[in-house]
């Protein structure tokens, strides 16, 4: 499967500014204040200027009417689609799923853009070594932060609270501690794997999934805690590494066949 090398960058560029460079206090913040709101909506302005641009400066693609209208329909579905989330977070709908469906209605959009307007735009010379970089980066962002979100949220499968429930843990700081360090060692770990996924060390992914496993396992000596544990990092670490695969098929970075 072979992706477009303008939807690639369209991808980059939501990735981008969704997920890298809305910082946390505008994310938390963005559905009670406009002017939060209306600032993420200008960072994917920027991002997406800034590719089409960008393309143009290097001499990719030749500058036409429809990157205006790209560059602000990206800005406008994003505002229109946070403004309508921001409705259902306030009326404290119990939607399920919210993460997941943000996601896919902003992926449509995009989809949509480039299949309206990017399409439509001429490509003088894109050399087959950029478009590798650029899906290759695409996994990579992928992988990170929106992977670690995605089974954050509960969306996949609901292993946050049944642990945080299940541990006898009164310090809320160190509930905390804990969270943000078991993030780093998953972004960690489904980096490594991406990189040895696609050097073909499919023997050395295994050794470092088992390595994980032993080493979080044996953290806790409680005997009732063990079985827990570890149902709940070989849960986790499966979805961390089921979902870098599924990334990479996605994007054809690996084949099944």
């Amino acid at each position: 499967m072979s992706i477009p090398p303008l939807l690639i960058l369209f991808l980059l560029s939501h990735v981008t500014a969704d997920f890298y460079l809305q910082l946390n206090k505008m994310a938390e913040e963005k559905h009670k204040s406009y002017v939060w709101l209306t600032t993420h909506a200008l960072i994917h302005i920027i991002c997406m200027a800034s590719v089409l641009f960008g393309l143009v400066l290097f001499g990719v693609v030749e500058y036409t009417r429809s990157m205006l209208w790209i560059i602000l329909s990206m800005g406008g579905f994003h505002l229109l689609i946070d403004v309508l989330k921001g409705f259902v977070i306030r009326r404290k709908y119990r939607l399920k799923k919210i993460f997941t469906i943000d996601q896919v209605a902003h992926l449509s959009f995009v989809f949509l853009v480039w299949q309206v307007w990017g399409k439509s735009l001429t490509i003088d010379d894109m050399s087959a070594e950029f478009s590798n970089i650029s899906i290759i980066i695409l996994g990579l962002l992928i992988i990170v932060r929106p992977i670690g979100m995605l089974i954050e949220s509960g969306d996949v499968w609901d292993i946050g609270k049944h642990m945080i429930s299940s541990c006898e843990i009164d310090a809320e700081d160190e509930v905390q501690l804990e969270k943000a360090a078991s993030r780093m060692v998953g972004y960690l770990e489904r980096m490594i794997i991406y990189f040895l996924m696609l050097c073909g060390q499919f023997g050395a992914i295994a050794f470092v999934i088992a390595a994980k496993s032993i080493a979080k396992i044996s953290e806790n000596k409680d005997k009732n805690m063990v079985h827990l544990q570890r149902n709940y990092y070989v849960l986790g670490t499966l979805l961390s590494v089921t979902s870098v695969f599924a990334v990479a098929i996605l994007l054809g970075l690996i084949s099944i066949t």
